[in-house]
């Protein structure tokens, strides 16, 4: 037997070609003994397409299939005890007699098939021994095949005698992180790891490819004291040094794919149980190829790229602003305004010859560090820095430089470095490579015990200063803007007008910047007459919030006004030189000097903010000044208008603060006046066939109060309706009610005790908020009232009776902390809506509960129908601001 061995690994097979000369008999046998460790492999395949026989282990079973056209026979034939796969010699034999089919190992027989083809290719995973012979031909295979037979073709490296072969499954290493850990390697003069090691000289082979190769220096002892890694490395790595030339390490690039087969110094290792012992994450026994359709169902999100990997799909994240498998997390954002940094420390100095950098930035500053590594007791580094509105990188001693020009976008940077090949990517619109930087190891110095950058995007404001009054101004040295220019500034301010800037030249020549009604004017002279551009904003800027303004020229004289993020450009023609002399004002000028300003120039007094401290008119519509640390901030919500300070859009406000029987009186309330709605207030249409909107407290959080803060706006023609109501627990008989009677909105309260049902109509006068008067002397001949509004169940909002229900708008409903219209147009759960009620943007039928869906075609406001509005509302459904515009004959339509 042993004359007649062969050896196969899997990729090896060899075969006898009877298509010349095919054999024609009425009996076949076949007969091959074999020994593995293997539980599944292929032994024998003959045949095409749907007529063949197959030969094989199946989980330590020998499998038999025979299938010549007309459907498939499989026998299974099962050791008594234990498996096949023992490592042991079995013989088998496969004979047929006409139709007759027989397998035999090791004598346990299954009997039946029908089987007629002439067997051509003969292939194993393990040692066989293979005969074939019928009435007239004996083939032993086997010896042919070792013979060099012309009509046996063999397939790879077939060793024809017995050697250790795989023993062990194959495992897959499904993530990077994934890793098995292996005892240490005794190779201390000489050691094979799937080749033979002597002295410094070793080879390596790849699929029987093998390289010889040398190393350098005259030590012979590969002295390795650690565990072994099999696929990666664990991620607690504080322990271990790597070698600046395993890259792999470095780099945190783990092995995705299948391993078998693993012999260290001719001992087999199994990875299988050491995976199973140790419990590794993402290590499963067995190995297969999924065809490469991961991406077809776009798992990456955020526009990140995704390719194909080993049954996995693999995200590509940088550049989105996201991490995760598929991108779906929040990168952390750092926030720095010039003087604040973020440094780490490692605990040793790092020495690397790859590293792969990528971040993302955006900046309106032209200048400014983004990364760099240092060393103490090397000059060694690499620094990525903005210089010039342009990415610059430094390593080491080589500087190289990408122009590129930054306008307050989000930028992507990488720098990628393997050896002395080193590439800087901007954005992925161009690259420079970069080859023969002659001093390649980076010590890379990082220490971590502070971090003062601000976590999260935010808004920055370096070195703020205020201009108190109109004539103040501050002079600088020259602008330099001969050729090209780059400015950069922020303010913030609630006056309409001011200069911010001026710097006169030699002639015509001058720049100026300034606030003319709320809109920033930059005008220029190059020596071609003044050049006006008006900056593009939504809004005025005189809001008392924060705004960018960046502004630049280039040489080819292209204007850019950047205000926050909206952009305007213009370019002008002739001249291309700016030519400024004196001093650079920032903030205005001296009081004599503006009457000497050219003519495009609106200013006749300066900058004034920004302001920081509470005065009588920081905050319109009687909204409360709030006094902050570097500021002021305005609360509106009892004013139905919002923005920051109280200004955006206009209402019929009523508000209240309601203490026991005691109304303070913030505003009047006008009668029949068609107005405008808050635009900043969510705005809901109660129809003339009735709706209300109902907001319930859970039971375990009604409040009983002592005064009650009460605002909204309205728009009407009723005489008579009911506003809102507030009722108690049943049985106590608290409510609150406002409502509208005999053209005043009046309130009503009915604490328990009380039997009168006093009316209080509120006065028409204007009574400012800093003025606001008591108004409960009409209560001094009534006696002594109780004062707790007791256990709160719900608020109702358009009415009550069918004769009081309210027809018209509501608007900023804010009721002791709750935006009830707000919470509506959200969907709350503790809402309600019942009857003809819909949200302002809305197309009418999307408000009609079925209660009402038959009335829906009458969902008007009244009927006669000729209110006339603008409103619009936010709703975070809707993501956003949906304004509607309407004329009398629209609304009536609707």
């Amino acid at each position: 037997r042993e004359d007649y061995v062969a050896t196969f690994k899997g990729s090896e097979y060899f075969c006898f070609d009877l298509s010349p000369s095919p054999i024609q008999s009425s009996s076949d046998e076949i007969t091959l003994s074999f020994k593995t460790l293997q539980r599944n492999g292929l032994m024998l395949h003959t045949g095409k397409s749907a007529d063949y026989v197959n030969l094989a282990l199946k989980n330590g079973a020998v499998s038999l299939v025979i299938n010549l056209g007309s459907g498939a026979f499989e026998a299974l034939v099962e050791p008594v005890n234990g498996k096949f796969n023992d490592n042991s010699w079995h013989d088998v034999k496969v004979t047929r007699n006409l139709r007759q089919v027989t397998i035999s190992v090791d004598g346990i027989l299954t009997t039946t098939g029908y089987t007629q083809e002439d067997y051509t290719m003969l292939g194993s995973d393990d040692f066989f021994y293979v005969v074939y012979k019928n009435n007239d031909v004996r083939l032993e295979l086997s010896r042919l095949a070792k013979q060099g037979d012309a009509k046996m073709k063999v397939s790879g490296i077939v060793a024809f005698k017995c050697e250790s072969v795989a023993t062990l499954d194959p495992v897959t290493f499904d993530t990077p992180e994934s890793f098995v850990a292996l005892s240490k390697w005794s190779a201390k003069k000489a050691g094979n790891h799937q080749d033979q090691g002597h002295r410094q000289e070793g080879t390596i082979s790849v699929n029987s490819q093998r390289t010889a190769y040398t190393a350098p220096g005259d030590n012979e002892i590969l002295d390795l004291d650690d565990t072994m890694y099999l696929g990666g490395l664990p991620e607690d790595r504080q322990g271990l040094i790597f070698p600046t030339e395993v890259w792999t390490a470095l780099l945190n690039y783990g092995y995705v794919g299948c391993v078998r087969d693993l012999f260290v110094d001719g001992q087999s290792k199994d990875i299988r149980r050491l995976a199973e012992a140790q419990r590794a994450v993402g290590v499963k026994p067995s190995c297969s190829r999924e065809p490469p359709k991961q991406c077809l169902s776009n798992p990456c999100q955020h526009s990140a790229t995704c390719r194909e990997g080993w049954n996995r799909y693999v995200c590509d994240c940088s550049g989105t602003g996201y991490l995760g498998r598929a991108c779906e997390r929040d990168a952390t954002i750092l926030s720095y305004d010039g003087s604040k940094f973020m440094k780490v420390q490692l605990p040793v100095a790092m020495h690397t010859e790859a590293e792969d950098v990528s971040l993302r930035f955006r900046s309106q500053r032209a200048y400014g560090v983004l990364m760099a590594t240092t060393s103490r007791n090397s000059a060694d580094t690499l620094r990525l820095e903005l210089d010039g509105s342009r990415v610059r990188l430094n390593v080491n001693l080589g500087t190289h430089t990408y122009h590129y020009t930054i306008l307050h976008n989000i930028h992507f940077t990488r720098v990628v470095r393997r050896g002395k090949s080193l590439k800087l990517t901007v954005d992925d619109l161009q690259s420079l490579e970069f080859h023969n930087v002659e001093t390649g190891i980076v010590t890379e110095k990082r220490f971590m015990p502070a971090l003062n950058a601000v976590i999260g995007y935010k808004s920055i404001v370096a070195d703020p200063v205020t201009f108190r009054s109109r004539s103040s101004y501050v002079t600088l040295p020259t602008l330099q803007a001969y050729y090209s220019m780059h400015l950069f500034l922020q303010f913030k301010t609630t006056s309409p007008d001011g200069l911010i800037l001026y710097n006169r030249g030699d002639g015509n020549d001058f720049i100026v910047v300034e606030l003319v009604k709320g809109y920033l004017h930059y005008v220029s002279d190059l020596g071609n007459g003044a050049h006006l551009i008006k900056g593009n904003s939504n809004s005025p800027l005189n809001d008392n919030n924060w705004h960018n303004v960046l502004i630049s020229r280039d040489t080819n004289n292209l204007h850019t006004v950047k205000i926050d993020t909206k952009v305007t450009t213009q370019t002008t023609m002739g001249a291309k030189n700016l030519d400024l002399k004196g001093d650079l004002y920032v903030g205005g000028v001296a009081k004599e000097m503006y009457r000497d300003l050219p003519k495009l120039v609106h200013s006749r007094e300066g900058f004034q903010g920004p302001s920081t401290t509470c005065q009588e008119d920081s905050c319109s519509n009687q909204g409360v000044c709030l006094q902050q640390w570097e500021g002021f901030s305005c609360d509106c919500s009892m004013t139905s208008f919002g923005g920051p300070l109280c200004n955006d859009g206009e209402s019929l406000l009523i508000s209240y603060v309601l203490f026991p029987f005691s109304y303070f009186l913030f505003q009047p309330i006008l009668q029949q006046v068609m107005y405008l709605l808050s635009t900043a207030g969510t705005t809901y249409i109660f129809g003339r066939d009735g709706g209300v909107i109902v907001y319930t407290w859970p039971p375990n959080e009604r409040p009983s109060t002592r005064a009650d803060r009460l605002a909204l706006g309205f728009s009407t023609q009723q005489k008579r309706a009911t506003l809102l109501r507030v009722d108690s627990a049943s049985g106590l008989g608290d409510y609150l009610q406002l409502q509208i009677l005999d053209d005043l909105p009046i309130i009503e309260r009915y604490p328990s005790g009380n039997i009168d049902n006093e009316r209080l109509a509120i006065a028409r006068q204007r009574i400012p908020y800093r003025l606001g008067r008591i108004v409960d002397d009409w209560l001094l001949d009534k006696g002594r009232q109780l004062t707790i509004f007791n256990s709160q169940t719900t608020v109702t909002v358009g009415g009550g009776e069918k004769e009081g229900q309210f027809q018209g708008q509501m608007s900023g409903l804010y009721y002791n902390g709750l935006k009830i219209l707000n919470m509506a147009a959200e969907g709350h759960a503790h809402i309600r809506l019942e009857g003809s009620t819909r949200l302002v943007g809305d197309m009418p039928a999307s408000s009609i509960t079925p209660q009402s869906s038959a009335a829906a075609g009458g969902n008007r406001l009244d009927p006669a129908g000729d209110i006339t509005t603008t409103t619009a509302a936010n709703r975070k459904q809707g993501g956003g601001t949906t304004q509607q515009v309407g004329s009398k004959e629209e609304l009536c339509s609707r």
